[in-house]
């Protein structure tokens, strides 16, 4: 399947981009490589990251209008940065006694501005 007319999921981009400005942000690192079978242009990494790698729910994700997906898409991020510092607060924890380093700081996207 490609990104092809008719889907949605692909047509509002340019009305929603300052809505979701975490998912637009410019993102530094290498560029995501896509080795699957599923093709969706530059939404391929945002279709799989809500699709959870599955190709049926993917198939199923570009069915989704992008507003819902771009939702449920800033959830996720939220969710693995909160992860994320969690670890990194355990990590803290442990060598606190030790470091005198400072605690982590609680990741933007969380701080809810």
């Amino acid at each position: 399947m490609h990104a092809g007319a008719g889907h949605r999921f692909f047509r509002e981009r340019d009305r929603i981009e300052r809505d979701f400005p975490e998912v637009f942000r410019t993102r530094d690192g290498p560029a995501e490589i896509n080795r699957g079978d599923l093709e969706f242009g530059e939404w391929t990494g945002l279709v799989r990251t809500l699709a959870r790698n599955d190709p049926r729910r993917a198939v199923a994700v570009v069915d989704w209008s992008l507003r819902e997906a771009l939702i449920a898409y800033v959830e996720r991020l939220k969710e693995d940065a909160l992860n994320a510092y969690y670890v990194q607060q355990i990590v803290w924890a442990v060598r606190s006694p030790w470091c005198k380093d400072k605690p982590p700081k609680l990741p933007k996207i969380l701080k809810g501005d």
